[in-house]
């Protein structure tokens, strides 16, 4: 039953992750390699610098362009225009 609940869980989160790929290209995770992650084909939060949404300052990342950035532990999605952010090594 708790696995049920589990499931309808990440079946929500993966629907509500589908539908803003669909708005934006934005979307990135900042947690060690999730293979949820990588299945819903997010970014690590690193390539935002590549992209061109952020600067990277020694371990922080500064947000230039707005982000959708997903906690994949907590199942969160959290809209960020501004400010710095630690990045989490991949592992």
């Amino acid at each position: 039953m708790i696995g049920d609940a589990r499931k309808k869980v990440m079946e929500n989160f993966s629907e509500k992750i589908s539908a803003l790929q669909h708005q934006s290209d934005a979307l990135f995770y900042n947690s060690s390699g999730d293979v949820l992650a990588y299945k819903l084909r997010l970014k690590h939060l690193s390539s935002a610098v590549f992209l061109g949404y952020a600067l990277q300052i020694g371990t922080s990342i500064v947000i230039r362009k707005p982000i959708y950035l997903i906690d994949m532990q907590k199942k969160s999605i959290t809209y960020v225009e501004k400010g710095t952010i630690e990045l989490v090594p991949l592992t």
